[in-house]
């Protein structure tokens, strides 16, 4: 009789088991669906990870689903979405990424990655700058000595010098630090600017970067630094690529109410030798492109056509901020079709103020340190009176011109402008100066000065500037031929503009040359003209 009461027992027994079973075998099901997660890695189209963004998942019917915020690893895990309230596939959206190096509207980034579905892992690339410049870096600080290349992920400054950096870090990021050979090169801190310091004794490497992000640690390698004793320029033979940097802020106005700029823009056109590469922009507050870098052919137009864009573009408008202007010439010069990164460079910049426009962040050292593995010289021309310009923007516009190889030039009169710009494209093609003339001026006057020119010169160039009226050049050569404008002769070639006229000598005869200068009109009681002889160096 046992059996009556065992039975049922056992039957109690084996439903309890029976059940558990079920329900161990539900909880399993649940625990695998849960684990069949949906990871979305955000980084940039380099693959660096982006920390503290937030990311939605949307459904099918682009319903939302759930939203998370990445990692210190730039890493999202969404739990498995509920199949029949969210039908599949899911995609993952990143859509308020605000990229704070680049300029509005462009700003604002995004990105998505779809077709997902339980268990994906995915990578979500999305295009934005993992640093730049920092414009605006704490007032307490001096102004920073080295510059940042962004766009190639590099900072370039002297040994010790320091650069300001804006980075790809929320703003909520703590103990971040950049480090070069695991040395710090910054105090650690908060949110996502930073001020390093070069090493002393120089370093080419590596830079990384780590930070803290809702307690967890992130790293990566932000890009590289260059910090060493810059190569000095190598005035190469041959063809040179030369950008023209023009001020066209309001203050030129008052500063070049005569657009001696266009003048002095086509006496570069005109001193452009075949197989040399001219470009010019203009810049204020904002760019403002002249005519991109074009190759000088030797054909009238096109240098006629650079100079009708050049009296066309430069302008007065706005304030004054170098760093486009260093900016584009930069790109002209690395970026544009058919340039050739090893060939000799220079720059010319022009500007009748000091910059005003945040922090400038020290572009010419883009310059110095270039692929070519030698400096590339600026020649900073300084225009206006000297009030307009602080004791900093001097130092400014000097270390500019130092930190090149270049030269600093200063003038309160734009009438000189033709020739500073001609004295910088000496300097800039390895031109030697034979002689150098000033002189002064009264109506209808004639000037004029003997020099001997050395035998076996590959070419001379005769150049004369002046202030205001009108001047006729003419050259004597051994043989006492006249060479005028009209009749420059065989294997002489003659330009003009509004303030300068040249003569350029192929193989010139060896002797001594005459040059007259005579005035035909002058609206002023007086006038300063400069006259020169250069040639280039022999090797």
């Amino acid at each position: 009789m046992s059996i009556a009461w065992t039975g049922p027992g056992r039957r109690r027994s084996v439903l309890r088991t029976a059940l558990l079973t079920a329900t161990t075998a539900a909880a399993l099901a649940w625990t695998a669906a849960a684990q069949a997660s949906i990871t979305v890695n955000v980084v940039t189209g380099a693959g660096t990870p982006i920390a503290g963004q937030n990311v939605t998942l949307r459904d099918a019917g682009d319903g939302f689903v759930d939203s998370g915020s990445t990692n210190a690893q730039g890493q999202v895990v969404f739990p498995s979405p509920n199949a029949t309230n969210d039908p599949a596939p899911y995609t993952a959206k990143v859509t308020s990424l605000m990229d704070d190096c680049r300029q509005f509207p462009d700003s604002q980034r995004e990105g998505s990655v779809g077709g997902l579905n339980d268990g994906a892992v995915v990578v979500l690339s999305i295009d934005v700058t993992v640093f730049c410049a920092d414009t605006s870096p704490s007032s307490s600080l001096p102004p920073a000595t080295g510059a940042v290349d962004g766009p190639n992920r590099r900072v370039v400054a002297l040994p010790g010098g320091t650069a300001d950096l804006d980075l790809l870090l929320p703003f909520s990021a703590s103990n971040v630090v950049v480090s070069a050979a695991g040395t710090p090169l910054n105090t650690p801190g908060t949110g996502d600017s930073v001020r390093i310091t070069a090493p002393a004794g120089g370093y080419e490497g590596v830079l990384v970067l780590s930070y803290t992000v809702d307690g967890q640690q992130g790293s990566y390698e932000l890009g590289t630094l260059t910090s060493r004793a810059v190569a000095p320029p190598v005035r190469l033979p041959g063809p040179i690529d030369i950008e023209a940097i023009i001020d066209v802020s309001g203050s030129m106005a008052g500063t070049d109410p005569r657009y001696i700029r266009r003048d002095a823009v086509n006496l570069l056109a005109d001193l452009a030798r075949p197989g040399d590469m001219l470009g010019a922009a203009g810049f204020d507050d904002q760019s403002k492109p002249i005519f991109p870098l074009t190759s000088i052919t030797g054909a009238p137009a096109v240098v006629a056509g650079l100079k009708a864009a050049a009296r066309k573009a430069i302008v007065n408008d706005g304030s004054t901020n170098y760093n486009i202007g260093m900016a584009d010439a930069f790109t002209a010069l690395t970026t544009t079709a058919g340039v050739d990164p090893q060939r000799q460079k220079a720059l010319i910049f022009l500007t009748d103020g000091g910059h005003n426009a945040g922090a400038y962040t020290n572009g010419h050292l883009l310059f110095a340190f270039n692929a070519s593995g030698r400096s590339w010289p600026v020649c900073a021309v300084q225009l206006g009176p000297k009030r307009s310009f602080q004791p900093a923007d001097v130092a400014r516009l000097k270390r500019i011109a130092s930190e090149t190889g270049g030269q600093y030039f200063a003038t309160e009169q734009a009438s000189d402008l033709t020739d500073i710009y001609n004295r910088c494209f000496n300097l800039s093609t390895g031109q030697r100066t034979i002689a150098n003339k000033t002189f002064t001026f009264t109506p209808r006057q004639k000037k004029q000065f003997t020099q001997p020119i050395a035998k076996g010169l590959p070419q001379a160039t005769f150049f004369a500037n002046w202030g205001n009226g009108l001047y006729r050049l003419v050259l004597t050569d051994p043989r006492g031929k006249q060479h005028t404008s009209g009749r420059p002769g065989k294997g002489f070639t003659f330009r003009h503009g509004a303030t300068f006229a040249f003569f350029r000598v192929n193989k010139p005869l060896p002797g001594v040359w005459t040059v007259q200068l005579v005035n035909v009109k002058l609206p002023t009681p007086t006038d300063r003209a400069r006259t020169s002889i250069t040639a280039p160096k022999k090797k």
